[in-house]
């Protein structure tokens, strides 16, 4: 009987482990990339654009508002929301008219408060495109923590973390989340103790 020849795979160099790495973090971002199926460019909501254009915006104009939706065409593919003349993701995330039609539960947010003693209150879900989702996110955020009184400028509420950082931990959450798997994020407020995303 014939001996199976011995295979030697080398061992991979620091710039290929490096490439592989670089590799698999675009492929990561590509499936925010993936078209929606039966989406087009006429399935997109200009006011929803412009909200996001004018948010943008905010430290510094960077963009125009626009007029139309072919008049916006070179920035939905700029901003890949637009793809092979399909709606990606990203694109229905940020301005589809019905984002919850062709996205299910990635543009769900299910939120609700740990009590002792009580399977849950305060539960509620939000359903919107990314950016008002992020906004009544931190709103219910802001709404179910402890806010104690500052004596400082005449009685200010200061809540229980910085608005800033809350702000950023549900940008981060939502927009890091991974939109291959159809499942709706969830915030859990445990007051006093913990939030979780």
């Amino acid at each position: 009987a014939r001996q199976p020849a011995e295979s030697f795979v080398a061992p991979l160099s620091d710039a290929e482990v490096d490439a592989q790495e670089e590799f698999k973090d675009e492929a990561v971002h590509a499936r925010e990339l993936q078209p929606v199926a039966a989406l087009t460019a006429n399935d997109l909501d200009l006011d929803k654009l412009n909200d996001y254009i004018a948010h943008l915006n905010r430290p510094v104009k960077v963009e125009t508002i626009k007029a139309d939706l072919p008049s916006a065409l070179p920035f939905l593919l700029r901003k890949s929301f637009v793809k092979d003349d399909r709606v990606t993701t990203l694109g229905a995330l940020v301005c589809a008219r019905h984002p919850a039609d062709t996205l299910g539960f990635r543009c769900q947010l299910h939120g609700y408060v740990d009590v002792p003693h009580e399977v849950a209150r305060d539960k509620q879900d939000l359903v919107d495109n990314i950016l008002p989702l992020m906004e009544s996110s931190l709103a219910y955020i802001l709404r179910n923590i402890q806010v104690g009184v500052s004596v400082e400028q005449g009685g200010q509420s200061v809540p229980q973390y910085p608005e800033q950082l809350l702000r950023e931990t549900v940008n981060n959450a939502l927009a890091h989340r991974d939109y291959s798997i159809n499942k709706q994020a969830i915030i859990a407020i445990k007051p006093g103790v913990h939030i979780a995303i």
